[in-house]
């Protein structure tokens, strides 16, 4: 993901040269000799909390989410992905509450919130365009197993309900 990440960044730099912007990467050891977590459920946690780290040392008032509603919403995919088996990582709730535990560890107000709450993954897609940025799209992934690949070249599965997502929003935008 570094690689990845990397690009994008020096991608961003180049449209948008004037504003000022940082990169601060993380590696987080998911080897499997340390376990497996499977539900996800703490993966708004650690980015927040990361964020958070980041977000107090430029006196920043809050950390964003950028996850289209469905997404965020967590509306169950199958009967068996109900109450602890339901990821809830970006859910309205989830997101208020993260906030007031960071104010908490910051001394000040800090919000944690998500802005593409309401819209759809074609609505996010077409905002691109009114800032230039459209040749920055192939950068960027979506794909819920982008880790799994043997190869570095490729991004997207093609397959997963988010490349599917993915795909049909940049055709209907």
């Amino acid at each position: 993901m570094d690689r990845r990440q990397r690009i994008l960044f020096e991608e961003l730099k180049k449209v948008f040269p004037n504003v000022p912007m940082i990169r601060i990467p993380v590696c987080v050891n998911k080897d499997k000799s340390l376990g497996r977590e499977h539900t996800q459920r703490t993966r708004s946690f650690l980015f927040s909390a990361l964020g958070t780290v980041v977000a107090e040392s430029v006196r920043a008032n809050g950390v964003r989410f950028f996850e289209n509603g469905v997404v965020s919403l967590n509306f169950p995919v199958a009967n068996e992905a109900l109450r602890s088996r339901a990821s809830r990582t970006t859910h309205p709730l989830a997101l208020q509450m993260l906030g007031e535990f960071h104010s908490l560890i910051t001394g000040r107000p800090f919000v944690v919130d998500n802005p593409y709450l309401f819209k759809t993954k074609a609505e996010v897609v077409s905002t691109v365009p009114t800032y230039f940025a459209e040749q920055l799209i192939r950068y960027t992934a979506s794909c819920a197993h982008r880790g799994f690949f043997k190869s570095s070249t490729q991004w997207h599965c093609g397959t997963c309900s988010q490349c599917i997502d993915r795909r049909v929003a940049i055709l209907a935008t």
